[in-house]
């Protein structure tokens, strides 16, 4: 398996830049998976790696690859996987992704909620500041 960052690294060596590193896992018809870094400060993809399936490894090699060609991580968003908070938490601040937490919230819901509670919380939900309106 061979690692592919993207021209924009090149520019970048022997300098220290801060990136704010957005890091998931893409799957193409479940057959082939690339975990992709994107740096939310220059909006562009800046590592991919194509892997077998997905391992917290895989994220963890991932930032060190980063961080040995000079960048300085200012923090990691990911996508809630079990295990990768931990992983990174202890150096780097980490935050799950706003898209993956509606996503496990939602599991939580039912469509068709019968207590005025319930049918408040789900107008909140889909109401609650995202564009993404359809995750079922």
């Amino acid at each position: 398996m061979s690692i592919k960052c993207l021209s924009c690294l090149r520019s970048f060596q022997n300098k220290q830049s801060h990136i704010m590193v957005i890091m998931d896992c893409v799957y193409f018809r479940r057959v082939c998976v690339y975990l992709v870094i994107r740096d939310w400060y220059l909006k562009k993809n800046i590592y991919f790696k194509r892997i077998p399936y997905e391992t917290i490894d895989d994220y963890v090699l991932a930032i060190d690859f980063l961080e040995v060609r000079g960048f300085i991580i200012d923090g990691i968003v990911v996508d809630g996987r079990k295990g990768v908070f931990e992983a990174l938490s202890d150096k780097y601040p980490v935050q799950m992704c706003q898209f993956h937490q509606k996503q496990i919230v939602r599991r939580y819901l039912t469509n068709k909620p019968k207590t005025e509670a319930s049918q408040m919380f789900l107008s909140f939900f889909w109401t609650s500041g995202t564009r993404d309106t359809n995750l079922s």
